[in-house]
């Protein structure tokens, strides 16, 4: 998906340039690869793991966890940069997004996998403590469940800050933190499903 996405960035031109040249679709490219190359990453050291015959079971969660939620966030952000192109059953975009969504209804989504590796922590004896304030806690479970559902989620708050940031961060890609609410009457268009933290 990830070369696919940056040659049709390097072709696609809008304002007599390619696409590739703007620094927003520079940054999605570079977000695709860290998650490629992450999902690489810990693939292989489960891979290696499992063939020295070490025990493996936090290794393989950690790597189906970290490439479900990479899946995502990688087919998210080409079908951002391909446009209405990408989801058309021409295009082989379309195929790849329904093969992720395939693969994680089979083998489990990222919590199940992580719920595995809480259990293999546990079993060392290792308590984990959640450290997260419980409003910020709530903020993030809200927008992560406004996203699933379809919401384009807008945030009140200081982008820059880590703890919106981290909500943000929660909202898969479908959301903007703002304080500046004439950023919002900048949108072209609101979308259908709307929600406000």
């Amino acid at each position: 998906m990830l070369e696919m996405t940056v040659d049709y960035a390097k072709e696609r031109k809008q304002f007599d340039r390619p696409i590739g040249s703007f620094q927003v679709i520079q940054h999605y490219c570079a977000n695709m690869a860290t998650d490629v190359d992450g999902s690489r990453f810990s693939t292989y050291q489960a891979a290696w793991t499992l063939s020295e015959g070490l025990p493996c079971t936090k290794e393989v969660a950690i790597a189906k966890a970290w490439l479900s939620e990479a899946c995502k966030r990688v087919t998210a952000l080409a079908h951002q940069i391909h446009g209405a192109i990408g989801v058309t059953i021409d295009h082989d975009l379309q195929f790849y997004t329904r093969r992720a969504n395939a693969a994680e209804a089979t083998f489990g989504d990222a919590d199940f996998y992580r719920e595995i590796i809480a259990q293999e922590i546990r079993a060392r004896h290792i308590h984990i403590i959640n450290t997260t304030c419980p409003f910020v806690y709530r903020a993030q479970v809200a927008a992560r469940r406004l996203a699933e559902s379809g919401f384009f989620v807008i945030i009140y708050g200081d982008a820059n800050h880590p703890e919106v940031r981290g909500i943000l961060g929660w909202a898969n890609g479908k959301g903007v933190a703002t304080l500046d609410e004439r950023v919002i009457a900048e949108f072209d268009h609101l979308p259908r499903h709307l929600g406000v933290l």
